[in-house]
């Protein structure tokens, strides 16, 4: 088996080639050959052919997957208390994010650590008034208007109380254009 490529387009294939040298060698005993044709194309094979040197490869790394750290159980009939969010986070868009698009909808992505209790709900605020709830960590935006809009997300609980808030960040939706392309 041999593996022909010329010069030009040794670089682009040089991790490709590197995975086939590195899998021949796991699969086979053989040794792999690199040589160089009269046309200048760099010949990978596992057979010797005239000129062609071994290639010495390097151990293949491994890597011992560490022991799972035990937590203990909780005694049965004891009830965790929860201690509160350690953080809610907008994950997208970003802040200063420009949003393209027609008809001014996107998505809004939501992260809480811990994960949201039961009870407890997301409200993303628009512009500094209430938009929409939800309880799942997703909020589906349209029809938003032109221009720059601040967004911020709390966790409330069933009363309505605010628990825990985002950081406010900042979208710019934009219409396609020359300087914003669709």
């Amino acid at each position: 088996m041999s593996l022909n490529i010329d010069r030009k387009g040794f670089r682009y294939l040089i991790s490709p080639a590197m995975a086939l040298v590195l899998a021949a060698g796991v699969f086979a005993d053989d040794r792999i050959y690199r040589s160089v044709d009269e046309e200048g194309r760099v010949i990978f094979s596992d057979e010797p052919a005239e000129g062609a040197k071994p290639v010495e490869l390097p151990p293949t790394n491994t890597m011992e997957q560490p022991a799972a750290i035990p937590r203990p159980a909780p005694a049965e009939g004891t009830v965790t208390q929860f201690s509160g969010y350690d953080a809610v986070a907008i994950v997208q868009p970003v802040d200063d994010e420009s949003i393209v698009n027609t008809g001014g909808d996107f998505s809004v992505s939501v992260q809480t650590t811990p994960a949201l209790q039961p009870g407890h709900s997301l409200r993303l605020m628009l512009d500094g008034a209430a938009y929409a709830s939800s309880a799942d960590g997703g909020f589906s935006l349209r029809n938003i208007d032109r221009g720059s809009h601040t967004l911020q997300v709390q966790v409330i609980d069933e009363d309505g109380a605010v628990l825990s808030a985002s950081g406010t960040i900042t979208v710019h939706v934009r219409r396609p254009g020359r300087r914003f392309p669709g």
